[in-house]
């Protein structure tokens, strides 16, 4: 076969499309080796390699810039009232999600809870007061109460784990409330838990000035969320300079080409008053690292701490191998899924890259009306005010 022929070959053939992906990564290890006996050889090669990945990359800017698009166009179509509607007739309990959950993606939420937990504990004093903001059934609570004793309430939109728990005669309280508007007094909490909520708010400094107002000075905020600058899906041996991108897009969110700002799968049709084409997509806003700091600091408060978990991306590949490991082994899956997620979270530059965000936050000052630099996604959607919903508490005494 003539070279021009095997080159049309490579380039077209389905079976040889494995082969083609790591064109790139072979020319630049073939370069790396040539260096020295052949340096001009070597230099073509690595040439060739550098030229392949940018390759690559540019195209993966060109998918990101497509989909972000799409997401933007998801947020013009967004109505306060709708999402609003969705969280509180169609969120479950969280305890029966997590048991429907496969092995590998339960304990991974059992992480996130296990991790917030053990934050709240260390920072809360004895008998002091817990916040949980976005509570669900009041799993975070019951462990800090259990270990410091703490007075512990509880806010959610979604009604289920409120209505679970008002049946039950021991603390925590919880009650139904939006994030903007918090039934409680000006810093009434040593600790508020803020975890795996801001992501979900149109506005989401609103919510944010809200945990601020409720915090008493010096007390603690434990943040989660979603994280802007997670493990790409593609194998860094096949576009390393999209790893780079997601990395330097922690403190440069601008130079990000994608960026995820709604669920992936649109809203329930009974609650959703668009036409099927084009249907409500709630918000799922993932923050860079950059995003999160100047929203705080305005906010009134200073970073003590940040770090990221749940390694890797869980729509990656090598997530659905661990998955499929787990179900098969589960201790063999277990092992080594805990033993990839210790040895990313001490390695440098990775362990910023998890598929969420823990910010430990101190109040130290007053938060203040707006944010200096504007919240950019807050413009795409217009929608009815939030203070058009104010549902009422599930009890008396979470009234106190």
């Amino acid at each position: 076969m003539n070279p021009i022929a095997l080159a049309h070959r490579l380039r077209h053939s389905e079976r040889l499309a494995p082969v083609r992906r790591h064109l790139p990564l072979a020319a630049t290890v073939a370069g790396v080796a040539s260096t020295r006996r052949e340096p001009r050889r070597g230099l073509v090669l690595l040439t060739l390699g550098g030229l392949g990945f940018v390759r690559t990359w540019r195209r993966s800017r060109e998918l990101g810039r497509a989909a972000t698009a799409e997401h933007i166009a998801r947020m013009r179509r967004l109505r306060r009232d709708v999402v609003q509607r969705f969280y509180t007739t169609c969120i479950g309990s969280m305890e029966a999600e997590l048991e429907e959950y496969p092995e590998y993606d339960r304990r991974k939420h059992e992480l996130r809870y296990r991790l917030v937990s053990e934050l709240a504990t260390a920072h809360v004093p004895a008998g002091g007061v817990v916040v949980d903001v976005g509570c669900a059934s009041g799993l975070v609570l019951d462990a800090v109460h259990r270990a410091r004793h703490s007075r512990g309430v509880g806010f959610d939109l979604a009604p289920y784990g409120v209505r679970q728990r008002a049946h039950r005669p021991d603390p925590p309280v919880l009650a139904q409330a939006v994030v903007e508007h918090i039934p409680l007094p000006d810093g009434v909490a040593d600790v508020v838990v803020f975890s795996e909520v801001i992501e979900h708010l149109l506005d989401a400094y609103a919510g944010l000035r809200e945990v601020s107002r409720i915090t008493r000075g010096g007390g603690v905020v434990i943040l989660t969320t979603n994280n802007g600058s997670e493990m790409p899906v593609i194998s860094p041996l096949r576009d390393p300079l999209t790893w780079f991108e997601r990395l330097a897009g922690r403190w440069r969110p601008r130079w990000l080409a994608f960026r995820n700002l709604t669920w992936h799968d649109p809203i329930d049709r009974r609650v959703d008053p668009l036409p099927p084409d084009a249907p409500t997509y709630v918000p799922h806003i993932h923050f860079c690292f950059a995003e999160l700091r100047d929203l705080a600091a305005d906010a009134g408060f200073r970073l003590l701490s940040s770090s990221s978990f749940e390694f890797p991306a869980p729509q990656s590949p090598l997530a659905d191998r661990l998955r499929r490991l787990t179900s098969r082994a589960p201790r063999l899956g277990n092992a080594t899924a805990d033993l990839l997620e210790g040895l990313v979270s001490v390695t440098p530059g990775l362990s910023l890259m998890g598929a969420h965000h823990l910010l430990v936050l101190r109040k130290v000052a007053p938060p203040r009306p707006r944010p200096s630099t504007p919240w950019w996604p807050a413009h795409l959607h217009d929608g009815l005010p939030t203070d058009g919903f104010r549902p009422r508490a599930s009890s008396p005494a979470s009234r106190r």
